[in-house]
């Protein structure tokens, strides 16, 4: 069902021959790429992260957006007239802008963190074996055919329970998180936290608690679930 404001906004978008044909684009992407990752073809050595055709498809579609965006123009109630490409380019719809802001804001809630006595921690989540179709250079028995967005549902689970358990013990945390793909396209995170100097040792071990929750006791989860790093500014900056 179509996400919107209201029902009247949602009908209209069922009615509309364009959004269905996005929408059964999308389904039959996924379910495509899903096969590929089951028989074992999305792999380093293979097609690491994601089919070639897809890539080729999802790049093809770019390009005729930024072709479609090049000649079109917005227009001001003044009359001025800018080419919408020119506009995407100068904002954080364009990759390099949006790169470039994350990084800028890294540094600003570092240079906070140093102001207030703060410490930063570097934190990687993985999730349980079964939502991995690789391990090691094989395939993996344990895998249950899940997808990338049930790993990633995983991993949004775990860390809203992470963020409810500090929060309710007064560990305040802020900072950034990213997703990154392994080569068999399963996600997992890394996480940059700046806290409290006295939250160290509580704060890693409300998340350690938690990634290992599900099969924390399966072979190869003491070594690839969790992992915690303590930045060393004598070594470099959390942003770095």
């Amino acid at each position: 069902f179509p996400t919107a404001q209201d029902a009247e906004s949602a009908l209209a978008r069922m009615a509309c021959p364009v959004w269905w044909m996005r929408a059964l684009r999308k389904q039959q992407d996924r379910q495509q790429e899903q096969l590929a990752v089951q028989v074992g073809l999305v792999r380093k050595g293979q097609q690491a992260y994601v089919t070639t055709a897809l890539l080729e498809r999802m790049q093809a579609r770019h390009q005729a957006s930024l072709e479609m965006l090049a000649n079109y123009e917005a227009v001001s109630n003044e009359g001025d007239t800018l080419n919408l490409l020119e506009v995407l380019k100068k904002s954080v719809a364009n990759p390099k802008i949006r790169r470039q802001e994350l990084e800028v804001r890294m540094r600003g809630s570092e240079a906070y963190a140093t102001e207030q006595g703060h410490i930063a921690m570097f934190y990687t989540l993985t999730t349980p074996s079964k939502y991995h179709r690789y391990s090691g250079e094989g395939l993996n028995p344990k895998y249950a055919h899940a997808t990338p967005r049930e790993a990633q549902a995983y991993l949004v689970k775990i860390w809203s329970q992470m963020r409810a358990k500090l929060k309710r013990d007064g560990m305040n945390v802020y900072g950034f998180r990213v997703a990154e793909p392994h080569h068999d396209g399963t996600p997992h995170w890394h996480i940059l936290l700046f806290m409290h100097p006295e939250h160290q040792q509580a704060v890693t071990a409300t998340l350690r608690h938690y990634a290992f929750l599900e099969e924390g006791q399966e072979a190869g989860a003491a070594k690839h679930r969790f992992e915690a790093i303590a930045i060393d500014r004598r070594r470099g900056s959390a942003t770095s």
